[in-house]
């Protein structure tokens, strides 16, 4: 299982979010916005437990189905399923009350 989640995972393409890949075209203000969204994003990731930001990470930035994220930290599907809500509730509160 590991094994062709190791298969699976080698075919994605990931891009991550950097300057080059950055619209520096556009409205300022847009830019300004989505600068601090990222910002509290990532200041929330850290505040997850590390399990959490895992899970998150996997499960939004590279799209992989529990079942995949479950293979590849050895837990089950259903707890990578509360892992993730806890994960996203937690970043909900954190943007909530900035």
């Amino acid at each position: 299982m590991l094994k062709d989640f190791g298969r699976r995972a080698g075919r994605r393409k990931v891009m991550p979010l950097d300057e080059a890949v950055r619209d520096t075209a556009g409205d300022p203000h847009d830019h300004a916005e989505a600068r601090e969204a990222e910002a509290l994003l990532a200041a929330g990731l850290q505040q997850l437990s590390r399990l959490q930001r895992e899970v998150f990470l996997l499960r939004a930035q590279q799209g992989l189905e529990y079942d995949e994220i479950a293979a590849a930290l050895a837990t089950t599907s259903g707890a990578a399923r509360v892992h993730y809500h806890h994960a996203v509730r937690r970043l909900k509160e954190i943007v909530r009350d900035e």
